[in-house]
């Protein structure tokens, strides 16, 4: 299972859906003890958000053992939308940064026109989400004033989004103020 410790596989037999589980150990393998002779579908899709493909179907038989691997997904997204300030679509489009709270990670998500981002690839952890909260990163990240979500100037008041293995959050919307943020960057053209 690509070195998920702890990650619980179930295996359900097809003929009467009797229900068979086991945990990986600290490389990432599991081992059913006893499963008696079927046809079972196997399955690490136990943890809401995890994705690791569709159920293998598995034979146990009294005379052989059989192996299957998955490959989980573990990196999550972080998605949401920013209202611009005269709620018309935007002309500069500002790049949302992802900060982690715990180390040195960031990223960040382009915003479309229309106010969308989203950002892929997220590794677990905890996170601030904003406009300009880490100067000096990349595109937009020098905003004359920082916009945190969910629409607060202060890291204090900012909310931290706790983001476990391969969750998708979404809907991590705030508005940008009417004094526009934005304005002093610049205008640039919209291509939509």
């Amino acid at each position: 299972m690509d070195g998920t410790p702890n990650h619980k596989v179930v295996a359900k037999r097809v003929l009467d859906g009797a229900v068979y589980s086991t945990l990986s150990d600290s490389h990432g393998d599991f081992e059913f003890d006893t499963l008696p002779v079927g046809s079972y579908e196997v399955t690490a899709n136990t943890m809401e958000g995890l994705w690791a493909g569709k159920a293998r179907t598995v034979e146990v038989s009294s005379a052989k053992c059989s192996q299957t691997t998955f490959m989980l997904e573990t990196d999550g997204s972080i998605s949401g939308h920013i209202g611009s300030p005269d709620g018309k679509p935007f002309t500069v489009h500002p790049w949302v940064q992802i900060v982690s709270v715990d180390d040195e990670r960031y990223m960040s998500a382009y915003v479309d026109a229309d106010g969308y981002f989203e950002a892929r690839g997220v590794e677990p952890g905890r996170y601030l989400v904003g406009l300009g909260i880490r100067a000096g990163t990349g595109y937009f990240s020098d905003v004359p004033s920082p916009i945190y979500y969910p629409g607060v100037r202060t890291q204090e008041q900012a909310a931290i989004i706790q983001l476990r293995p391969a969750e998708k959050r979404t809907h991590v919307d705030f508005q940008l103020p009417i004094e526009d943020v934005l304005k002093p960057l610049g205008q640039a053209t919209s291509k939509h």
